[in-house]
């Protein structure tokens, strides 16, 4: 069975080597200094391939218990969760061992309903939770509102971005772009994939 550690090796390969950075942990607590509102620390410029890691709390009794959660502009701004059913990205919920989420920015998820994102784009993280385990589940407020926990990702365009699809059209995933030739398929394209 493949380990998380084997999935995000191989997603760094598919996002290739010379493009990935690791960039500088979040400390996801609400005395973390990046959710300071008088600097922009909480808005950090990405580049496909990047990969960030959320660090939780350290065990200990004043633990916070929070859920992160990929959300709208809109949701960012009012710290709630509007949709059924949140794009929840990870939790920080075990007060007894260190925990560290990591995300990395590629446009297509080797796993299926993966994380996929877009240059151009902006991405929110919030927490809705009061930090509290009674609270865990909240679905507005909290150290988002209270604290500022809350951050943007904004994925800068490609450097390198080559056409592999007819009308440059990005929703493409590369093993297929290479057999779209004109709008007709061929054999001889297909093989040519990598």
């Amino acid at each position: 069975m493949m380990t998380y550690r084997t999935l995000l090796i191989a997603a760094l390969v598919v996002a290739g080597p010379a493009a990935a950075r690791r960039l500088p942990h979040i400390y996801w607590n609400s005395s973390s200094s990046i959710f300071d509102i008088s600097t922009s620390d909480h808005v950090m410029q990405v580049e496909i391939g990047d990969q960030v890691s959320f660090v939780c709390p350290e065990p200990g009794p004043h633990y916070e218990f929070t859920q992160l959660y990929m959300v709208s502009d809109e949701e960012y701004n009012h710290c709630e969760l509007r949709g059924d059913k949140p794009k929840l990205l990870g939790a920080c919920k075990d007060a007894s061992h260190p925990s560290t989420l990591s995300i990395v920015f590629r446009k297509y998820s080797p796993l299926p309903g993966g994380l996929e994102f877009v240059p151009g784009h902006t991405y929110h993280v919030i927490s809705t939770s009061d930090g509290s385990l009674t609270d865990f589940e909240s679905r507005k407020g909290g150290l988002c509102a209270s604290a500022q926990m809350k951050i943007k990702f904004e994925v800068e365009q490609d450097r390198h971005h080559h056409k592999t699809a007819r009308h440059d059209d990005r929703s493409v995933s590369p093993k297929f772009a290479a057999r779209m030739t004109d709008g007709h398929s061929s054999p001889s394209s297909s093989s040519s994939s990598s």
